[in-house]
C-alpha cells in the first residue's frame, strides 16, 4: 500500500526556517540545490514562498554529472518550472573523466564542489538542500554499519559549513518525511522527475532504503530515527563542551610544534572525554592530511595510554605521543631529529 503524506504548510516551513537560526542580511541572495526530484522541487516551492515574503533573491543550482543523456533535459525542466516562482537558474557541469569505482561518492563530492565554487563567485553564503527525515535515517544506518561513533550517529546537522567555512549548507527539512514532500508537490501542482538510480540496488543507499521499509514496520520509522539523532546531537554537544573545558584544565603547553598535557589529569577523565581530547590534539597539530585517522585508532591509543601495564610512547596520524616528566608530550614525527 503506497505511503501517503501531508503537505507541508507555509506556517510549518516558516518554523523550520526559524529553527535554523540563520543570520541573513537584508536582500541577501540564497541558492537551492535542485535535482528535479520531488524532494528538491518541494523545497524550492516552499523556499520561494518564504523568500518572497522576506525579500531574498533565489538561484536554483542543478549539476549535470554527464552520466545520463537525459540530464540536460532535466536541467531545462528545472529552469522552466522554477522561473515562474522567481528563481534565476544555473546548470553546472561535471567535466572530465569519471571514476570507475565509488561513482556515487565521487559525484556527490563533485556536486558540492561545483555548487560551492559557484556560490563563492556569486558571494552567496547559504546553500539550501532538501535532505529530509528518510535521508537522515539512511545516513544513521549507513554510519552505524561503518562503525561510527556518537558524532556520526548524530546524523546530518540542520546547518553545517562546507570545507573552508565560507558556505553554510542549510537543511530545513530534516524532520519532514519524503512522503510529505511529495504530497507538497501534489498539493501545489509541482511536477518532478523520478531518478532511476534511486531504485538501483548497486548502491548502498538504495539497499539501506529498502531495509528501512522493513524495519519501519517494526516501529523504527525515519521519524523515530530522526528523533534519536536529535537526542544524540544534544549529547554530543554536552560532551564536547565538557571535553573542551577539561582540555583547558589539563593543558600545560601548546604551540605549532608540540602540545603537552597533564598525564594524570587526562587519566582521571572519563574515557569518552579522553578520546575527544586526543582527537582535538590530532586536529590542532595538523598532522598530514593524507593520514586519515579513524575513531577506532584513537580508541586504541587511548586504551594504551591509560593501561595499567604502563605507557611510554606511541605514534598515530604523523604524531608521536610520549609520557615524560613534563606530562603527555605530543609532537610531529617530521620534526624529530634524523638518526
Amino acid at each position: 500500500m503506497p505511503v501517503t503524506g501531508k503537505s507541508v504548510s507555509k506556517k510549518d516551513f516558516a518554523g523550520y526556517m526559524r529553527g535554523l537560526a540563520l543570520e541573513l542580511r537584508p536582500s541577501e541572495p540564497l541558492a537551492v540545490a535542485v535535482s528535479g526530484g520531488g524532494d528538491s522541487m518541494a523545497l524550492a516551492f516552499l523556499l520561494s514562498e518564504w523568500a518572497g515574503e522576506h525579500g531574498h533573491p533565489l538561484t536554483s543550482l542543478i549539476v549535470d554529472h554527464g552520466l545520463r543523456p537525459e540530464a540536460a533535459d532535466e536541467a531545462r525542466f528545472v529552469a522552466s518550472t522554477l522561473k515562474p516562482l522567481g528563481f534565476s537558474h544555473k546548470t553546472l557541469v561535471w567535466e572530465g573523466i569519471k571514476p570507475k569505482t565509488r561513482l556515487q561518492e565521487s559525484a556527490r563530492a563533485a556536486r558540492y564542489a561545483l555548487m560551492a565554487e559557484y556560490c563563492s563567485r556569486q558571494k552567496i553564503r547559504h546553500l539550501f538542500v532538501a535532505h529530509h527525515a528518510n535521508d537522515q535515517a539512511e545516513t544513521i544506518l549507513f554510519r552505524l554499519a561503518k562503525g561510527s561513533g556518537f558524532d556520526g550517529l548524530a546524523g546530518m546537522q540542520p546547518t553545517s559549513h562546507y570545507e573552508d567555512g565560507q558556505l553554510l549548507i542549510c537543511r530545513p527539512l530534516l524532520s519532514v518525511s519524503h512522503a510529505d514532500l511529495l504530497a507538497t508537490c501534489r498539493n501545489h501542482k509541482m511536477e518532478w522527475i523520478e531518478d532511476p538510480s534511486n531504485k538501483n540496488e548497486r548502491y548502498a543507499r538504495v539497499r539501506l532504503r529498502n531495509i528501512l521499509d522493513v524495519i519501519e514496520g517494526e516501529g523504527l520509522s525515519p521519524a523515530r530515527l530522526s528523533a534519536i539523532s536529535a537526542r544524540i546531537r544534544r549529547l554530543v554537544s554536552a560532551i564536547d563542551q565538557l571535553s573542551e573545558n577539561e582540555y583547558k584544565n589539563i593543558l600545560i603547553e601548546s604551540n605549532t610544534k608540540r602540545i603537552v598535557i597533564s598525564f594524570s589529569g587526562l587519566a582521571h577523565l572519563a574515557d569518552e572525554v579522553q578520546i575527544r581530547i586526543l582527537r582535538k590534539i590530532l586536529n590542532e597539530l595538523a598532522a598530514s592530511s593524507s593520514q586519515k585517522v579513524r575513531l577506532e585508532e584513537i580508541e586504541r591509543l587511548q586504551a594504551r595510554i591509560v593501561s595499567k601495564t604502563g605507557f611510554r610512547a606511541a605514534t598515530l596520524g604523523g604524531l608521536i605521543f610520549r609520557k615524560t616528566k613534563e606530562g603527555l608530550v605530543v609532537s610531529k614525527e617530521s620534526d624529530q631529529p634524523k638518526k
